[in-house]
């Protein structure tokens, strides 16, 4: 993720670049299509609509980085691909998620009712 951030910088210092804009280094990277600032809060609010409309209950939206990660080890991805995927060391995953995989396993509720 912090390589595609990285390129999206990249893209955007050329941009102002051509439109003779200064560009520093702490620039906003989420901005709307008027260049304007995308509060924090867009993101969860966008999620709670479209999870609304799909008929599933209401979880964070940070919940669906930890039902991604117990679902991969559920369904046997290897720990290494699991955790290269999300961004986190292999030891995290199976820290913080292999209660929930077991929890799964013995018959406990699929936090995504649709996927389980």
């Amino acid at each position: 993720m912090a390589e595609a951030l990285d390129k999206l910088k990249v893209l955007q210092q050329a941009e102002c670049t051509a439109l003779d804009i200064p560009w520093t280094d702490d620039r906003l990277i989420a901005v709307d299509e008027t260049g304007e600032p995308i509060r924090p809060e867009y993101y969860s609010d966008m999620f709670q609509r479209l999870r609304k409309r799909a008929g599933l209950r209401r979880i964070p939206l940070k919940g669906l980085r930890n039902t991604s990660v117990s679902l991969m080890l559920k369904l046997g991805i290897p720990v290494h691909i699991v955790a290269a995927w999300h961004g986190h060391d292999p030891a995290l995953s199976l820290g913080v998620y292999s209660d929930t995989t077991r929890g799964l396993a013995r018959g406990g509720r699929c936090p995504v009712r649709m996927i389980c």
